[in-house]
């Protein structure tokens, strides 16, 4: 459980320090204070969210636009590269790590609530088996609201009179 803990983990840690790596990569190409998109890569904390708008995919062809006018050479193909490297494999990726978690609760969720139905059957028989037992030894339980009370086989067998 530990080791699929820490799978999952590195998986996660390694989308960030890869979106860190492309952040810092956008602050230092596109940055720049004469030319540069400020908005977007003036510095590292929106850059990051820059980054992670591009990992959802989310408004990657203005960002393109705006990249694009600033005139820094590979700017296409450094958004192009983050896109795929970053939202069909990474994000995919963490995705299905999200998926296979919910799988993993559901699973647990029916395994907690067969127990519970295995129980409350187990509680039936016991029952049942009680009131077998009781009527072969001669006594028969009667309730009536909150009264409760025993009678023997000769109380049971004698008719009623009315």
């Amino acid at each position: 459980m530990l080791a699929k803990a820490m799978k999952r983990a590195v998986y996660v840690m390694s989308l960030v320090f890869f979106m860190f790596i492309f952040a810092v990569a956008g602050v230092l190409y596109f940055g720049e204070q004469a030319s540069g998109d400020l908005e977007h890569w003036g510095d590292l904390g929106s850059a990051l969210l820059t980054i992670f708008g591009l990992v959802t995919l989310d408004g990657w062809v203005d960002l393109l636009k705006k990249v694009d006018s600033s005139g820094v050479t590979y700017s296409r193909l450094f958004l192009i590269i983050f896109i795929l490297i970053g939202h069909f494999i990474f994000f995919n990726m963490f995705v299905g790590l999200v998926i296979m978690e919910v799988e993993r609760m559901t699973k647990a969720r029916e395994e907690e609530s067969l127990q519970e139905r295995k129980a409350a059957q187990k509680r039936k028989k016991q029952k049942i088996n009680n009131e077998a037992a009781d009527w072969e030894s001669g006594e028969c339980r009667l309730s009536q609201g909150s009264e409760s009370r025993v009678l023997h086989k000769t109380e049971w067998e004698t008719p009623v009179k009315k």
